[in-house]
């Protein structure tokens, strides 16, 4: 479930474990994931694929 450097594996934030989501990640959708300003375009990637609007990645 984990990659080499510990961050677990995952297209856009949706990782292999169903219900399990990751927001905040280095490069998770852009470059500014990681810091507070970016991690809201991550939620909203996992909020629509949560309601179906999306597919991962």
């Amino acid at each position: 479930m984990l990659d080499e450097w510990n961050y677990p594996r995952h297209p856009r934030g949706v990782t292999e474990r169903p219900g399990l989501y990751a927001v905040g990640l280095p490069w998770l959708t852009g470059h500014g994931s990681s810091i507070v300003a970016g991690a809201g375009r991550d939620a909203e990637c996992i909020a629509q694929h949560t309601s179906g609007n999306i597919a991962a990645r």
